[in-house]
């Protein structure tokens, strides 16, 4: 992958909106109200509440077009006028080059100008975040409507230290292009594009229909873009969006229109970002860190990556009703069951007494039906979604599918990132906070501005305690606090907690409704040899069967 393309690829998985909805306090109140009556049909599935600490990087992409830039294998057979069927994609591609700017605004909320020339790109997504790439001086600003600073991004690093010479070219392929970091057979799976005649306002275009290959290797209309024939320019494009944003926003495709002004925005700023706020660099590069965090961050990193990869986790709350999620780890493979554990006097074949051994649970989860499953084979990840004999969360069973590596994973397939927050966060420049009154004793603080990491260097670096906060008002407000406790080590050494004990502040409505209650989640881990592992538990194709299925 270019970097270049990585820049694109960064711009459009940054984007991040905080859901209500995502919030484990919301789907226990709803689960709460099923005790006293019956739930009615729900428009989603709430993840549990380490889901939401850090959001799934696959479902942030803010990536609404998705294809390659120049692959082009062939076109269809081509009806219609022979002034029509002179104008190839190439025409447009010249067309579009030979502009100073190039402006797109979609139907969703999202704009975007670019510098043709110049190399710089502005974008506002649907969900409000703003950003600005420089790619001739390797600049990179980013801006949330929820944040009082500026985020400058890690510059890319060049093989041979230098920025290459800015090419027009990027911005063609920006335009058509969503890069799969990675993924090589990503680069090749957008390889059919048919050309035909349609109208718009009454005028006779020419529309290009590109499809690509999922993650099912099913043939999907990914873009289509509608070209001027006198003009060649571009006047229309009209993107599938990733299946994310599709839940979230209820729409399967975006259109967008096209114009090419002589002038663009000339900052950040000119897409309405306050011009008195600081700029901050993005973690990366050793001196955005200090020296001090920047040990401790290390030695986190050397810990997480130490942990044994083949094991097996069971976590349960103690809510009532509560949760259940038997996890799955051998090497890069992952797997999570996620059950209910409902009321017993009302449902006593849903229910279990916790705490109780292993066996017990795993026993009862065999006459259990999970109301999600997860599996990640190494290649794809697979999410299936059933129906529940007693909670009318799915009108049917579903799955999605999606290619991922393993850095884009939904975080809730790990426990490690609930046992090194700092780690797998990276996303502002850690320092170290010698003075602050609620440092445990033998632990050290650790600040990004956004949340605070109280570290334990003789419990393998994992912070046992985390504050989360938000800008809100112009003062930081905590949304949620979690505390790792009763660590025990695994044969190998290797600590872990037994108790994660979080207190949620999130509100879906600020003045109506309080804070969420505590929740005490307990986790047990036992190591595994592979031949404890079922051969097909990583079987993602089999886990999809019979489910209705979406892909990216």
């Amino acid at each position: 992958m270019k970097p270049e393309e990585k820049i694109e690829k960064l711009i459009k998985n940054i984007d991040i909106d905080t859901n209500a909805k995502m919030d484990k306090a919301v789907r226990n109140d709803v689960l709460g109200a099923f005790e006293n009556s019956k739930i009615e049909k729900s428009a989603t599935y709430h993840p549990n509440i380490r889901r939401i600490i850090m959001n799934n990087s696959i479902t942030k992409l803010g990536a609404a077009v998705l294809l390659i830039a120049g692959v082009i294998v062939g076109f269809s057979v081509f009806t219609g006028s022979t002034d029509l069927a002179s104008v190839a994609l190439g025409d447009v591609r010249k067309a579009f080059m030979a502009q100073a700017w190039v402006h797109v605004k979609y139907d969703n909320g999202r704009e975007e100008w670019r510098n043709i020339r110049e190399g710089k790109h502005f974008y506002i997504s649907e969900s409000g975040w703003c950003f600005f790439v420089d790619y001739a001086s390797n600049t990179r600003l980013g801006h949330s409507r929820n944040s009082d600073y500026i985020l400058e991004v890690t510059p890319t690093t060049y093989p041979d230290g230098k920025v290459p010479p800015w090419e027009p070219g990027i911005a063609w392929e920006a335009v058509l292009g969503f890069f799969a970091e990675g993924d090589s057979k990503a680069l090749g799976q957008y390889t059919h594009i048919e050309r035909c005649v349609d109208t718009v306002d009454g005028q006779d275009m020419v529309r290009f229909d590109i499809y690509y290959l999922d993650a099912l290797d099913n043939r999907v209309l990914a873009t289509q873009i509608w070209a001027d024939p006198e003009s060649r320019l571009p006047i229309r494009i009209r993107s599938k969006l990733t299946l994310a944003l599709r839940e979230r926003m209820g729409v399967e495709y975006i259109t967008g229109e096209y114009d090419f002004p002589n002038t663009g925005p000339e900052s950040i700023f000119d897409l309405g970002v306050p011009s008195d706020l600081k700029v901050i660099s993005r973690v990366g590069l050793a001196d955005t860190t200090s020296t001090e965090a920047l040990q401790i961050l290390q030695a986190g990193e050397k810990a997480a990556q130490d942990f044994p990869q083949r094991y097996q986790a069971i976590v349960w709350n103690d809510r009532e009703p509560g949760e259940i999620d038997v996890l799955y780890r051998s090497g890069k493979k992952l797997c999570f069951f996620h059950y209910f554990n409902l009321d017993p006097m009302k449902y006593p074949d849903c229910h279990i007494d916790v705490p109780a051994t292993t066996k017990e649970i795993l026993a009862w989860t065999a006459d259990q039906i999970p109301v999600e499953v997860g599996v990640f084979d190494g290649v794809n990840v697979f999410h299936r979604f059933n129906v529940h004999p007693r909670v009318n969360i799915h009108e049917q069973t579903w799955g999605r599918v999606y290619r991922a590596s393993t850095h884009y994973l939904p975080h809730w397939f790990y426990l490690e990132d609930d046992f090194w927050p700092y780690v797998y966060s990276k996303k502002l420049p850690l320092e170290l906070i010698t003075d602050h009154p609620e440092t445990p004793p033998g632990c050290v603080a650790l600040s990004d501005g956004n949340a605070c990491y109280f570290v334990d260097p003789r419990k393998d670096y994992m912070s046992v305690r985390t504050i989360h906060m938000k800008n809100e008002n112009g003062s930081k407000q905590i949304t949620l606090e979690i505390s790792l406790s009763d660590f025990v080590q695994l044969p190998t050494g290797h600590w872990y907690p037994q108790k994660q004990h979080s207190i949620s502040y999130y509100k879906t409505h600020p003045l109506k409704e309080p804070p969420s209650p505590e929740t005490f989640e307990h986790i047990n881990i036992q190591l595994l040899h592979e031949k404890d592992i079922p051969l097909d538990l990583f079987d993602g194709e089999k886990l999809l069967k019979g489910a209705k299925v979406e892909t990216y």
